[in-house]
């Protein structure tokens, strides 16, 4: 090999390392792409699976929150948005439509979808039909008020009820006895439709159907008490109130009767919501219709003791009359013992306090309380001398 020929390879090779060199660069470009592309495409399917899972979840809850209840059979239809109610028509009505404010009077049966255990039946014991007004009254279930709605006078069905138409999560423990999230089952007879007549306004009634009025309102709002709706039961009493909110002309003892009997309610119901300051309003407005009202008394002593502005005095004046003319009654006693054991228990303390602060003072300090102690009697002392 001559010497010319070696340059010529040297450069043959290292062009060839050049070109490896540009092929393995480009191959790494190439690889690059196919990365960044690969990358891409992993983001887009990543993104487009959390897509489809939360559509997924955001479905799943929809149908959970839309589907309270399972359809029963094809014949049933849902009677509100989230099928918390579902009806079958038994028999077909030809009478009279019942809708919102009408009365209504039902024979039904409800049973605990669960275990069919009866829970009410109007025509077991004697009860007889119910009669309400639909879509206000709270002598029957929400559940109730969407069937009967649908209902024409003549009708049969029977319907499938969620607990939060029903007896709501908690169940119900008095009468009837009622377990937690119960579905019901109902079947209901729509008996008869009477038509809503509206009131004339209360200027032009009568005291005897202001009366009549006071009282219906009144009985209603006692039954949403009973079932643990206090607010309702509020809202019930307060409008039996407006109907006897004036001073009667006529059947005055009566009219004063039924307006004492809702003030006393409505002050329970007003210390259950802890509206302390109405809840004496209301109590004092019964007694001075009746001022030996025991319950009002027992009611607005138990407000005074209870509530921060409240007048412990007069909480003891007010269980005092009533102990007074129901001496018997243990609530009223236990009430005013407890009253009488904190203000002597607060006596004590003051004591307690005024001894400290005294055994607090310095000796000079003592000395000097009790010169003043003496000088103070010294001039009583002249003072009773000059007078003789």
């Amino acid at each position: 090999m001559t010497s010319n020929d070696r340059p010529e390879k040297a450069a043959s090779k290292t062009e060839a390392t050049e070109t490896e060199a540009r092929g393995i660069m480009r191959e790494g470009e190439t690889l690059k792409e196919a990365f960044i592309r690969k990358k891409e495409e992993y983001f887009r399917d990543l993104e487009r699976a959390s897509t489809v899972t939360e559509e997924a979840t955001k479905l799943d809850q929809g149908e959970q929150m839309k589907q309270l209840l399972p359809c029963p059979s094809p014949s049933h239809v849902p009677l509100c948005d989230d099928e918390g109610v579902w009806m079958q028509i038994k028999r077909e009505g030809v009478g009279e439509k019942a809708e919102k404010g009408k009365k209504a009077t039902i024979h039904y049966t409800a049973r605990i979808a669960d275990s069919g255990r009866e829970i009410e039946n109007s025509r077991a014991g004697g009860e007889g039909p119910t009669e309400f007004e639909v879509g206000d009254s709270p002598l029957v279930r929400k559940g109730v008020h969407l069937i009967v709605e649908r209902m024409s006078e003549g009708e049969k069905a029977s319907a499938i009820v969620h607990y939060s138409y029903a007896y709501g999560k908690e169940g119900q423990f008095s009468f009837p006895m009622v377990p937690q999230r119960a579905t019901i089952e109902y079947d209901i007879e729509l008996v008869s439709v009477d038509p809503y007549i509206p009131e004339p306004p209360i200027f032009e009634m009568s005291t005897s159907m202001m009366i009549a009025s006071a009282i219906r309102e009144k009985e209603l709002g006692n039954i949403a008490f009973r079932s643990g709706l206090v607010e309702k039961a509020q809202v019930k009493y307060q409008k039996a109130l407006s109907y006897v909110q004036f001073k009667a002309d006529e059947q005055k003892q009566e009219y004063n009767n039924v307006k004492v009997s809702v003030l006393a309610n409505l002050t329970m119901v007003l210390i259950k919501l802890e509206d302390f300051g109405q809840a004496c309003a209301m109590a004092t407005l019964a007694l001075e219709i009746e001022p030996d009202n025991v319950k009002c008394l027992y009611r607005r002593g138990l407000v005074h003791s209870s509530w921060v502005g409240g007048d412990v005095e007069c909480a003891k004046r007010d269980l005092k009359r009533a102990m007074d003319l129901c001496p018997n009654d243990r609530s009223i006693r236990a009430l005013l013992a407890s009253i009488v054991d904190e203000g002597a228990a607060a006596a004590k303390a003051k004591k307690r306090v005024s001894r400290a602060m005294l055994s607090a003072l310095s000796s000079g300090d003592q000395e000097m309380l009790v010169d003043e102690r003496g000088a103070e009697k010294r001039k009583k002392l002249r003072k009773r001398k000059g007078d003789g």
